[in-house]
């Protein structure tokens, strides 16, 4: 993993090289920002420039066996810790490390593939964790001894924010003692989920989003398609790397934005039937599969905001929908756009609150259909209750 390899954050790589050339590497670093966006390249390349046996300056080598072995992720002295749900086989867990290592971007740690690499439905209904017996296994154990081989020992705890309150404190009580020449790289896209103690304790770096030409050239060394096809991927990517290869190595993501637009015009139409199947269909591939089609609606009201505002046809993402975009403003002038996006935003975090997923939809099917015709909408949270009681 070489510094190169993180696309788009020179401010973190800067900072980071700093730290390095001017010998201040802090005990321990918190990288947040949206997802996709280089948090873990930026890690594992930090790691391996601390590691590196003949460094030039902030820069690693390249060559040399502490960079060959951290390069994948199987220097003895960096420990990477992913949070996966239930009990999981150490194999596939040592797979999708070393997967990882090839491309940090690459969505196949358990959080954006939790059924198995290559897995039809890539979501899952089941919790990810990291539990107490992981966190003295894999690192408080091995943080303890003195390093086998590196200058330091190093931890990478991908994902922090699922960890839970008593394995936090675990880890806080690390990062207020920690052991002698240990670095500890924490990453997370929900801050606000962290305990403030671990905030204090840590050199907090932020990520930004990708810029959209960037991603597509990264797609482009990646998958053989046209220019166009990429840049359109790029901007439904929404500045997120990760993202971005999710859409172009998956028909079934690319078919959910068609999914998506034609059930938020069945919310229209209110045709009964064609509405359940859109919902059945919404609703079949778990709850990362649902959360990816309402930020997938997401992009698309948006788009419809953009255009209403600005006119401007070419600034919206999802440009080979920019007819049915025109179409929509011209039928729905009253249309509360702003409103159709708090709920779709309400139903995101409904989710991850493990609702009903069938009657989430039925609720904002109902929701999106009244702000449709101008009329205002009090939520979604009390249309579920006043649904499941019905139901």
């Amino acid at each position: 993993m070489v510094w190169s390899s993180v696309i788009n954050q020179d401010r973190v790589v800067g900072s980071l090289k700093s730290a390095i050339s001017s010998d201040r590497v802090a005990h321990a670093y918190l990288f947040h920002g949206p997802d996709g966006t280089g948090k873990k390249a930026a890690a594992f390349a930090f790691a391996q420039a601390l590691q590196c046996q003949d460094r030039r300056g902030p820069d690693m080598c390249g060559n040399c066996n502490a960079c060959s072995k951290a390069s994948r992720l199987i220097h003895p002295d960096i420990h990477v810790i992913l949070p996966y749900p239930g009990e999981q086989d150490p194999r596939e867990v040592t797979l999708r490390i070393s997967e990882l290592a090839a491309d940090p971007y690459a969505p196949v740690d358990f959080v954006h593939a939790p059924n198995g690499l290559g897995a039809e439905k890539q979501s899952t209904n089941k919790q990810l964790s990291v539990k107490r017996e992981r966190i003295a296994e894999e690192l408080l154990r091995p943080i303890s001894f003195t390093a086998v081989e590196g200058r330091y020992k190093i931890a990478v705890l991908t994902d922090v924010d699922l960890v839970n309150a008593v394995q936090s404190n675990v880890i806080l009580k690390l990062l207020e003692e920690p052991p002698p020449n240990t670095v500890f790289v924490l990453t997370t896209t929900r801050v606000d989920r962290l305990l403030p103690t671990i905030l204090s304790r840590c050199q907090q770096i932020r990520f930004e989003l990708l810029e959209t030409p960037l991603i597509v050239e990264a797609l482009r060394e990646r998958f053989d398609a046209e220019d166009t096809q990429l840049e359109s991927i790029a901007r439904l990517a929404d500045g997120s790397m990760t993202r971005a290869i999710q859409i172009a190595g998956n028909q079934e993501l690319l078919g959910l934005r068609l999914l998506s637009v034609d059930f938020i015009r069945e919310c229209w139409t209110r045709d009964a039937g064609k509405l359940y199947k859109k919902i059945q269909l919404l609703t079949s591939g778990g709850r990362e599969f649902v959360k990816s089609a309402l930020a997938t609606m997401l992009h698309w009201i948006r788009d419809l905001i953009l255009l209403r505002a600005t006119g401007d046809v070419d600034r919206v993402v999802n440009s080979d929908q920019s007819e049915s975009t025109i179409r929509f403003l011209k039928n729905l002038p009253d249309a509360d756009l702003e409103g159709m996006v708090d709920v779709i935003e309400e139903a995101i975090r409904l989710t991850e609150r493990n609702v009903n997923t069938t009657t989430l939809f039925i609720a904002l099917s109902d929701a999106l259909h009244d702000l449709m015709h101008g009329r205002p909408v009090g939520g979604l949270y009390s249309s579920l209750v006043d649904t499941e009681e019905y139901a």
